[in-house]
């Protein structure tokens, strides 16, 4: 590319170098350093007067850092005359948070969106943002790239190519991903399904509205003025069915036989008076008369008890419930709100940031805790051989394993059939019950549980346990287009025996320790479509090609 240059931030280093291979190009030169005070300075390496400049920096675990350093680098190719500073982004930092998810909080996604205008950026490349309406925050034009034809592309060659196509269907986790899903499947020529979770409370509020329980028994009479008191009156007269029922009911209940329907009506003939009386006293006002319903016609609608209430309870003592992490159901916006006490139980092995730990000790801490899954896996796999396992640390991983995927834009290495080790009470298992209701069919099929982005995998595992459990999927393939995978996901996902693979993209840095330690992570490599959508960009083409094609 003629009069450009591309930079890359320190955040993903690995993608910006395949970018610049597919683009033919040299990665710029550029000096990035952090002060002990954590302060960052950028100082570009060659002169960028009037040449299209692009600044490739993805989110990472470390966002803050990462997002103020091509905020610089923007500011930075601002000054020295940049024609158009172009920032290349593919996973989004702070997408997550594109609305006010509580009375005074803030829209973080449309801050740094307004942000990076402010820095200087004139155009901005993303891919897969949480929520599309994402696009109105920018003052700059952008262009929102899909992974899904990547994504179809190579599902279509490993997965539903060897299954075929009538044995493999597209599941979404929660009512949000319907419409990714359905695209999907549309695409690959598959069925798909629906999760549907029901998180309510175990009883119903109270109605203490009379039409709706007690006016379904009353005989109908011709319409007009004293309709409702000739009704209650015809109903309750001596010896008539309905008041022998409730009468017998209140006898059964020890209740007091005196209250019934006809004291609503009675009661609600007084009209309120305006004005004072004669002494200068306010006018009394008849009390609302307290509805009556009779355990006999609408049991459901009495007051729930106070130990109904509780978390924990059964929908109801017929109803088995299955145990889940997280409530399934809620939009991808809602996936994760702020921390209340119920979320802070489920959050089990999810380590607490107290102290902002650097990146080498937090990844440190999460390959120590993948490693042991892993670890327990092969142990496992060694025991229902026969063979004694050998004693490997939990800090040493072969590289030479076959079961190792890499990072791959076409093929990649199989990896051995998932074992099923005894499990134990994992992070997944929530504490209280509710209803998982599958919306399709995927018996003996293969399941692609497909979501935007996965970071906490909670309920990922909880939705691939109940499809294996109790819908008869034969396997679980997890697919997203983001793979975030913070605390110890990895080390989840590889000892949970429900799912076989997880799919993602290269778009999130991973770091390598963690992608040649686990045996279920597939990255799809998203540099070609990046590269081609650098080239289009900077030739005046149009994108939209690459909206539902894949460049290679």
């Amino acid at each position: 590319m003629r009069n450009a240059k591309l930079f890359a931030g320190t955040s993903h280093l690995a993608l910006a170098q395949r970018v610049a291979t597919h683009l033919g190009v040299e990665l710029a030169p550029v000096s990035l350093r952090r002060y002990t005070n954590r302060e960052t300075t950028a100082d570009l390496g060659c002169s960028v007067r009037d040449k299209d400049v692009y600044i490739l920096q993805s989110g990472s675990m470390t966002t803050n850092d990462h997002l103020m350093e091509a905020l610089i680098m923007v500011s930075a190719a601002k000054l020295a005359s940049a024609r158009k500073i172009t920032v290349v982004m593919p996973y989004f930092p702070y997408s997550k948070q594109s609305k006010k998810k509580k009375r005074r909080g803030a829209i973080s996604g449309k801050l740094v969106a307004g942000m990076l205008g402010v820095a200087g950026a004139d155009h901005v490349i993303t891919m897969d943002l949480h929520a599309s309406q994402m696009s109105g925050f920018f003052t700059v034009p952008v262009d929102n790239l899909f992974s899904e034809p990547t994504l179809a592309r190579w599902l279509a060659e490993h997965v539903v190519k060897d299954a075929g196509v009538a044995n493999v269907a597209v599941v979404a986790k929660n009512a949000g991903g319907a419409k990714r899903v359905t695209a999907l499947a549309d695409r690959l020529g598959t069925g798909f399904a629906l999760i549907h979770t029901d998180n309510a409370p175990s009883t119903r509020p109270f109605s203490r509205t009379p039409s709706t329980v007690a006016l379904h028994t009353l005989p109908q009479t011709p319409r007009g003025p004293g309709m409702f008191a000739t009704a209650v009156s015809a109903a309750m007269a001596p010896g008539s069915p309905l008041r022998s029922s409730i009468e017998q009911a209140d006898s059964d209940s020890g209740s007091d036989p005196a209250m019934d329907l006809r004291t609503i009506v009675d009661s609600s003939k007084g009209k309120s008076k305006k004005g004072r009386g004669k002494k200068g006293k306010k006018a009394e006002t008849p009390q609302r008369a307290a509805f009556y319903v009779s355990p006999l016609v609408a049991a459901q609608e009495q007051p729930p008890t106070p130990e109904a209430l509780e978390l924990g309870m059964a929908l109801d003592a017929g109803t088995p419930g299955v145990e889940i992490s997280e409530v399934l159901n809620q939009s991808d916006d809602d996936d994760d709100d702020a921390l209340d006490a119920s979320r802070l139980l489920e959050m089990v092995n999810t380590p607490a940031d107290e102290a902002a730990p650097n990146d080498v000790e937090h990844n440190a801490e999460a390959l120590a805790q993948a490693a042991a899954g892993i670890l327990e896996q092969r142990t496992h796999r060694a025991l229902s051989l026969g063979r004694r396992p050998a004693a490997v640390p939990v800090d040493t991983v072969p590289t030479d394993a076959p079961s190792i995927q890499r990072i791959t834009s076409g093929t990649h290495l199989q990896s051995d059939p998932p074992v099923r080790p005894p499990v134990a009470v994992t992070s997944w298992h929530k504490k209280r019950t509710a209803r998982i209701t599958l919306v399709g069919d995927v018996r003996d099929k293969v399941v692609l549980l497909l979501d935007d982005m996965i970071d906490h995998p909670s309920s990922f595992l909880t939705a691939a346990e109940h499809l294996m459990v109790h819908c008869g999927a034969r396997a679980v393939c997890i697919v997203a287009a983001h793979g975030l995978f913070s605390g110890s996901s990895l080390g989840e996902i590889e000892i949970c025996p429900y799912v076989q693979s997880v799919i993602v993209t290269n778009s999130f840095p991973i770091p390598d320790e963690l992608t040649t330690a686990s045996s279920k992570l597939i990255q799809i490599d998203i540099a070609p479509v990046l590269a081609e959508a650098i080239r289009r960009n900077h030739n005046g083409e149009s994108i939209s090609y690459l909206f539902d094609r894949n460049p290679y």
